[in-house]
């Protein structure tokens, strides 16, 4: 049977942050999907995040197939759109390092971006040129966060409030 997070839009996952575990294995590509790096077949698993706040989105992948002779080199695309064959690209990587792992731990993946809040982002998870294995992703909202309480400030008078909120 497919997986569940096979075919767009895939899984949702939710909150300010958290992190899923899956793998590629047994994963497919769909007519009109972006492609991934390094060629290949398509072996793509999605997920879509629905911004609870605007802030800074730092998504992750973490390979876990890894050992001392095998390496799962992992790529990560956030997009915004709501049709496969239509997706705005919002970040792109692959080979970051940073993950604990024997072998291949340059074979992470993270994405940066400004998220708007009620906004959906769409990750593409797959291997690079075709690769398939096990991954951890790892999602939320990091850094300041500053919002206007109280915009009725004026010059030469008035006050304005803000709250001010850390994410992390």
């Amino acid at each position: 049977p497919a997986l569940a997070n096979n075919t767009f839009p895939g899984t949702t996952i939710t909150g300010s942050s958290g992190s899923i575990s899956g793998t590629t294995v047994g994963a497919t590509g769909q007519s009109g999907e972006p492609t991934t790096y390094g060629g290949g077949s398509l072996n793509t698993m999605w997920y879509s995040w629905t911004a609870p706040a605007s802030g800074v989105f730092v998504a992750g992948l973490c390979n876990v197939t890894s050992s001392t002779s095998t390496a799962f080199d992992t790529t990560l695309k956030t997009y915004t759109g709501t049709a496969v064959n239509a997706l705005t690209v919002r970040s792109a990587n692959d080979d970051t390092s940073g993950c604990d792992s024997t072998a291949g731990a340059g074979f992470a993946s993270t994405n940066s971006l400004n998220a708007v809040s009620g906004t959906t982002y769409r990750l593409q998870v797959d291997g690079y040129g075709g690769a398939t294995g096990t991954f951890t992703l790892y999602y939320g909202l990091v850094g300041l966060v500053i919002t206007t309480t109280d915009n009725s400030a004026t010059e030469g008078g008035g006050t304005g409030a803000f709250t001010v909120r850390l994410t992390t």
